[in-house]
Parts: C-alpha cells; structure tokens; sequence
C-alpha cells in the first residue's frame, strides 16, 4: 500500500486506499488490497516529538487481521540522525514490511532511503523496534528547523516470491528485484566502508547446489571429478550441499548450466533477504533455530558437518542456509580495499566483467570470494557482511555454491 503524494494524515479514523497511478503494479495491489490487504499508520512531528495517530480501517477484507502500531516516538541524536521507536502487532502472526514516510507541510511526501534497523522486509512483532535514519542530503540543511511528520507503515502482505524451475539443473530459482542497499558493515574487518550499492534483478537458486544435481553435471558433461568418497565422509545423501569443490569447478557448473556465479553484492542483496542493515538473514540476533553453525540445539543436530539444504526457515526472498551450512563461492575476486572505490552500479571485483570471466575463468589464479560462513564457524562468522576467501584451487569440506542468472536472460 503506498501513501498519496502530499496527503497529510489527519487526527481521525477513515478509511484510506491509495495507490500511486504511476506505479506498474497497481492492478496487482488493488486487488491484494481489496481482499487481504491490512495496514496501519502512526505519525509525529520530529523534533517537536508531538504524536498523533490514525488507523486504518479497510473494507471487509476476510479473516486476516489488521497489523497495530503503537507508541510511535522519535528524537534527533545529532544533527545527521534520527531515532524512531515504535511497537508493532501483527495477531496473525505474519512477519511484516515496515516503511517510512516523511512528509513537510503540503509537500510530497518521500521515502528515506539511508535507514538502518528494524525497517523493510521480514519483521515480526515486538516492542521497542528501532529505526536510526541518516539524513544525509535528504534534507536540505537549511530545512532542519522545519517540522517533518514521519508516518510509521505496516503491511502485513508480501507478494509472494516470483520462482521459476531452471530446467538445465531442474533447480528452484527466485527472482530478487532491482533495487539498492547499504553493503558491508562498520564492525566486520574488510567489510567497510558501508556503501549503496544499486543492482539489475536476476534470480538465484533457492538452495545451495546439491551432491545430487553435481553428479548430474558430472555424468552429463564428463567433468573430471574423482573426490566422491571425501564427499561421502560428510554428506551421506544426494540432497545435501555439494562440497569439496573448488571455484574453477563451481564456474565449470554454472557455465554447464547456463548460469554463473553471484557477485559478491548480489549475494549480500539476496541473502539479506530485504531487510536494512541487519546482521542475519532474518534480522538480529542466531541460535540454533535459524542456522547450521558451530555447536548444535534446537533445529541444528548436525554437528560438524553440514545439514540437507533447505533445513532451517527461509528469509524474507525465500532462500535457504545463507548463514552457516557452507561457505558459498562468488564471482569476485577478494580485495581488501574494493569497498572504498567499488562502483554503485552491479559491482565486481577483479578487473574483468561478466563474459570476460566466464571466457577466462581458467586462467584466474587471484583469491575469490566466499560468503555466508559455514558449520565450523561461530555465529559472528555467519552473518550476511561477513567476508572471507580462498584460492580458487582450493577444496574444503565446507565449501559449496549456489548460481544465478540475470533476469534478461530469463525474459528474453
């Protein structure tokens, strides 16, 4: 549901349905919305911190309940940040979308983009939630006197994941939109600064790629592969991760399959699963519920050595086992320094673009990229902007894959 242009909400019930004329899914959304849509909007002035509510009461929409936010409060902790608290309810259990609205005077209202916390895809209800938003240039400087209202929003309906069945490898793949994110961490050694990154949709497998659809690039192309019994010592079934394999045979897959490997961004995007500046797929805070990683409890009872792929809940894209499990190639090559100068546009590391790394991928002897830790590794090994590598040569018992395709290469 999105807020029409300028609108500024007034202190009363009454029943709101918008849309943006110019936004290509309207049709779509109007028909979410007449018949499970449910959503409720908080306000305050910031700065003044004077607060005052409204909820939206939609037409008779089924047996789905209206998610509740409350206790809506927002200060300014210095001149470029501010902090909205909020609680959020959603009776049904659903995780939700949380976005924000400003809005000055009668002016259209925008939606900020450097926003950290408890915002975007995947959250679920508790108190106290947290959003710090960094102005940036957002505002004008010569603005900052001005009272902004901010209007908290959530949705508790999500299109459902666009899913094709890749017939080469007869793998499940998910569409991620196009879209920009904040990539790395302040915390994580080599993972900053954090920089937008803004990225082309494509789909990525589901899940890792499995001992059984690797056999099955093996007998289909006669790739030389002779490690079977290390494989065995670890994985006993054709529906575990596919390890032991080197980067040079992860691309010789994804060029068998018509696919490649993700970029480093691509796959933070993918594995963050649509929410900002968390530290896990699913939001803050592991245990042994979410993710194979070192020790074992709760869902984990695998220890020291990976589990079936797709074991643990999905995020909020659909995709499996991003933290833990096994480390996953990507295309890029490792550098250290790549953050501070990387382009914001579809980046990759390592001097070459797309076809030039699939015609020369035999030839590259730089370290590469590996992402999402594995189940030797502790939980702060395991987050989405945790970054690590090897030697593209280089085969380890918790070293897997899985590929993606640009989406121009499914349309057209």
């Amino acid at each position: 549901m999105t807020h029409l242009p300028g609108q500024r909400v007034m202190s009363k019930t009454f029943v709101k349905n918008y849309l943006r004329a110019e936004d290509p899914r309207t049709s779509n959304l109007r028909n979410r919305i007449d018949s499970t849509c449910l959503w409720t909007v908080l306000t305050l002035i910031l700065w003044g911190v004077v607060a005052y509510g409204q909820q939206v009461d939609e037409q008779q929409l089924g047996q789905n309940s209206t998610p509740i936010v409350t206790n809506v409060t927002a200060q300014q902790v210095n001149l470029d940040q501010v902090q909205i608290d909020y609680d959020v309810i959603d009776p049904d259990g659903d995780q939700m979308t949380v976005k924000l609205w400003i809005f000055e005077g009668n002016q259209p209202g925008f939606q900020p983009k450097r926003l950290e916390g408890d915002v975007g895809r995947g959250i679920v209800s508790g108190q106290r939630k947290q959003v710090f938003w960094n102005i940036g240039n957002e505002i004008p400087l010569h603005h900052l006197g001005t009272d902004y209202v901010v209007e908290v929003v959530a949705d508790d309906q999500h299109l459902p994941p666009t899913i094709l069945q890749w017939d080469k490898d007869t793998t499940e793949m998910v569409r991620i939109p196009a879209g920009s994110f904040e990539m790395g961490s302040d915390n994580i050694t080599y993972a900053t600064p954090i920089h937008t990154v803004t990225l082309d949709a494509f789909y990525i497998d589901r899940r890792e790629v499995t001992v059984g659809q690797f056999k099955q690039f093996v007998e289909q192309s006669g790739y030389p592969y002779d490690l079977w019994e290390q494989v065995a010592e670890y994985v006993p079934t054709d529906h575990c991760p596919m390890i032991f394999v080197t980067w040079y045979d992860a691309m010789a897959y994804a060029n068998w399959a018509g696919k490649r490997l993700p970029t480093e961004a691509e796959w933070e995007y993918a594995a963050r699963g649509g929410l900002a500046r968390r530290d896990y797929p699913w939001g803050n805070g592991i245990n042994h519920q979410h993710a194979n990683y070192n020790g074992i409890g709760g869902a984990d009872q695998w220890e020291l050595k990976p589990a079936p792929v797709g074991s643990f809940p999905p995020n909020g894209y659909g995709l499996y086992d991003l933290a833990g499990n096994v480390f996953e190639w990507c295309l890029d090559a490792f550098d250290t320094e790549f953050y501070k100068q990387s382009p914001r546009r579809n980046p990759l590391a390592g001097g070459l673009n797309l076809e030039e790394i699939h015609q020369q991928f035999s030839q590259v002897d730089s370290g590469r990229v590996l992402r999402g830790g594995s189940y030797h590794y502790t939980l702060e090994y395991v987050r989405v902007d945790y970054r690590d590598y090897a030697s593209p040569d280089h085969r380890f018992d918790a070293g897997g894959f899985r590929c993606v395709v640009e989406e121009t290469k499914v349309t057209n």
